[in-house]
């Protein structure tokens, strides 16, 4: 019998996100853990993830992508774009009269993926992962920490420190 995720409906959609969820917390855990941290601060939203950055030596950049969504959020209110509004709103909005946002949306788009791709390649590094990880860490970012946290990798705390990781001990 072949169930599809229609069959399921919303619900089992939503089951199925939660438990994706739990086990990325998990994973995040059990890398947090190896790097020496506690494991439980995976729980803390927007924490969690200044710590994924401060274990790979670049919690600097993760202030640099919280500024720029903030920046981002600002140009879009100013030139009355709600970037919470529905699709349709979105789809009518006059982007050509508003240089300003599509400058600061392609901005906001490079950094971005200008610190995930150092935030992949670092934890890749401090694992002392392939090339191939990288590219699942970026492309695949859940992925990635679910096969770290879960798998025999090892964080090398010699190749965190070349890269800026302080250690309080």
């Amino acid at each position: 019998m072949h169930i599809s995720m229609t069959d399921l409906g919303a619900g089992g959609i939503a089951g199925s996100a939660i438990i994706f969820y739990i086990i990325s917390v998990a994973a995040c855990w059990k890398i947090f853990n190896k790097a020496g941290v506690a494991g439980w601060k995976a729980l803390i939203p927007v924490y969690n993830e200044f710590l994924a950055f401060k274990i790979v030596g670049i919690s600097d950049l993760f202030w640099l992508q919280i500024l720029t969504s903030v920046a981002l959020q600002l140009v879009c209110s100013m030139n009355g774009l709600d970037v919470y509004a529905k699709q349709e709103t979105l789809n009518n909005y006059d982007y050509a009269g508003h240089p300003a946002v599509i400058i600061a949306m392609l901005i906001s788009l490079v950094i971005n993926i200008y610190v995930n791709f150092r935030l992949a390649s670092n934890m890749s590094k401090v694992f002392k992962k392939s090339t191939g990880m990288l590219i699942v860490l970026f492309v695949f970012r859940d992925l990635g920490q679910i096969i770290l946290g879960f798998g025999s990798a090892k964080y090398d705390k010699k190749v965190a420190k070349e890269l800026g990781v302080e250690f309080n001990n």
